[in-house]
Order: structure tokens, then sequence, then C-alpha cells
């Protein structure tokens, strides 16, 4: 019991002392996000799908484990979504779909090109905070949706950044992301557009890109 209590009295002070002397640098970023929903397609329409611009900003910290080789967390705001027109035989509509998450990635990272060029790649959390809908049917009025209770409240995603420094401080940074579990609950859902109503197997998932700002105290 003695020796097991020294070992971890020695592991303690070898943690402390990596995370002591480990560097790392922190900051803030804002930027313009262009997304969309794959899976949201009938079969038997004619559609057009267009990006969804959205806000996008928060703020990061990274860790530099060993030479050139980083770990990078964030916590920042993005307004996703998917914009839809389509014609159902003679029906057609504009369908507006806006989203907010709270993402949280866990990146490593590989520096680049004199350490101006990082390259960051790994998993990312999304937390769905809302989801709402505009409809608009030729001829008719505006109707607006509640999409919350219909979607997951968190998801999956597959991140990949790069990450361009012009001086120690100031940068640019471009982030795809790729989900990989499902945007709508079920195996099924429902496309409400007011008086067009159509259930459909579930394929959904958030897919987009983001280009901000950074900047760096370090």
């Amino acid at each position: 019991m003695k020796k097991l209590k020294i070992l971890a009295v020695v592991c303690a002070l070898l943690s402390g002392g990596t995370l002591h002397a480990m560097e790392f640098n922190y900051g803030l970023k804002a930027g313009l996000s262009m997304s969309w929903v794959p899976g949201m397609i009938l079969e038997d329409a004619s559609r057009t799908v267009l990006p969804c611009p959205g806000p996008y900003g928060g703020a990061f910290i990274e860790f530099e484990l060993a030479d050139n080789f980083l770990l990078y967390t964030e916590l920042s705001y993005a307004g996703l979504g998917h914009i839809d027109k389509f014609t159902f035989y003679d029906y057609s509509n504009q369908y507006f779909l806006r989203l907010s998450y709270l993402q949280i990635p866990v990146f490593a990272g590989f520096r680049l090109l004199d350490d101006r060029f990082t390259l960051y790649l790994g998993p990312e959390l999304g937390v769905c905070l809302a989801g709402n809908s505009l409809s608009r049917a030729d001829g008719k009025d505006r109707q607006k949706f509640n999409e919350r209770a219909n979607l997951n409240p968190v998801v999956l995603n597959f991140a990949l950044m790069g990450q361009y420094m012009f001086t120690d401080h100031l940068g640019i940074d471009i982030k795809m992301d790729f989900g990989l579990t499902r945007t709508f609950r079920g195996e099924s859902f429902v496309l409400d557009y007011g008086s067009f109503r159509r259930t459909v197997q579930n394929r959904t998932h958030n897919a987009g890109v983001s280009l901000g700002v950074c900047y760096k105290f370090n």
C-alpha cells in the first residue's frame, strides 16, 4: 500500500511538471459559415439546394504536446441551416431551415510551413441550441415552424481545419465539417411545408464550411 502511495505521488509530480512546462496559446475567432443538410431530398421532386449563411465565432485554446504537434479545442457558436427551393408537380415552395449549434471540437494539430500554417483534424461535438424553419408557397403567406423537438440534441461531426498566421497573433482559418450522425431524430421525419406534408427516410446530416479570423493571446 505504501509503494502505491509513493507511485501515485511521483506520477502526480511528473504530470504537474509536464503541464507546467507545456506551452499553450488561447484566443478568439469570428467569421461566417456556409452550411447545408444533405439527405433532405425527395426523389420525385425538382429542387435547388443552396448553402445557408450564418455567423460563426468563439474562443479556443491549443497545447503544444511536442515539436509541431498540438492539441486544440474550442467552444464556438455556429449558425447552420439549409435553403431549399423545390417543385413537386404544380406545387412550388421555398424552405429555409435555421439551426443554432454550440460546437466543441477536439483536434490534433500539425504545424507546417515554418510554423505559419497548421493543419487540424478530429471529431467535433455539436449541441443543438435551437431550430426553426420558414416555408413560403407560391401565392401564400409565410409559415414558421419550431423544429427543435424534431432535431437530435447532440450530433457528431468529423472536421478538418487549416489555419494560417500572418503574424504571431493574427491569422485566418477555414474549417470543413462532415456530419457523422443524423440531424433529425428517428428513421424517418416529416417535411412540413404548410399545405404540403411528406414523410421521408432520414438520411440527414450537417455539412458546411466556415471561414474565420483568429487572434491569439500568446
